[in-house]
């Protein structure tokens, strides 16, 4: 079985930090405060270079994954990934 998810960058150009939701709205709510915030903490700040926001398709672990998993939680977006579509762009 596979679900969809959607995510937006952290920091510009990496996916070693993502921040996922249910739905493309949300993902795209959720970018807009998280650069809110950030110009509310440094409003001097220079700007935030684009952010990616993708949709992401997953696969549920099965039991081999799900072992897999357990010794090696760090690995789930890896192990479970299916594809990975970049659907927008955050810019400030």
């Amino acid at each position: 079985m596979e679900f969809t998810v959607y995510c937006h960058e952290i920091s510009p150009g990496s996916d070693a930090n993502l921040f996922f939701t249910a739905t493309l709205e949300q993902v795209q709510t959720e970018v807009a405060e998280y650069r809110a915030e950030l110009f509310q903490i440094d409003p001097d700040r220079e700007p935030i270079a684009t952010l990616g926001i993708y949709e992401i398709v997953l696969k549920t672990p099965d039991a081999a994954m799900m072992i897999e998993l357990l010794n090696c939680p760090e690995e789930i977006y890896k192990t479970c990934l299916v594809s990975k579509k970049l659907v927008g762009l955050s810019v400030d």
